[in-house]
């Protein structure tokens, strides 16, 4: 259980870190007077959010299968879409989330393997999305000691 409880202060960490992220590039985004002044500035918060959204959709995913291991007693076979489906069966996801979570990892692995241009605007809106189905989850599935 101690491995489980690291992983999730881990993910919460990560999830933190995303969440300023997004933060910072809404705030910038909004200030439509400084738009496009601040274009260099956009770009950097783009390409954080993008790599904040990478490293912490894989703890996310990682921490799932951790705890379908460890708290509900199942072995799934290593995977993100294998996790997510079995997450859902087990009552740990509902319908919504893993429809969401399903749609975080295929856009994980397209920007993993370089089918997206990480500047892209609307995958960042999208990351915004995939922050708050990630924090819900992670918030419900706190391990207990």
């Amino acid at each position: 259980m101690d491995r489980l409880n690291q992983r999730y202060q881990v993910l919460l960490k990560a999830l933190n870190m995303l969440q300023s992220a997004v933060n910072m590039l809404t705030a910038l985004e909004k200030n439509t007077d400084t738009f496009s002044e601040n274009a260099e500035r956009r770009q950097m918060l783009m390409d954080s959010v993008v790599l904040r959204f990478k490293y912490t959709a894989s703890l996310f995913w990682k921490y799932l299968e951790e705890y379908l291991e460890h708290v509900i007693g199942l072995i799934v076979i290593t995977g993100p879409f294998p996790v997510m489906r079995t997450s859902l069966t087990a009552g740990m996801m509902n319908v919504q989330e893993t429809e969401k979570a399903l749609e975080m990892i295929r856009d994980l692995n397209m920007l993993l393997r370089g089918y997206v241009d990480e500047s892209t605007e609307p995958l960042t809106k999208k990351i915004a999305e995939y922050y708050v189905c990630m924090r819900a989850v992670a918030q419900r599935l706190e391990p207990k000691n």
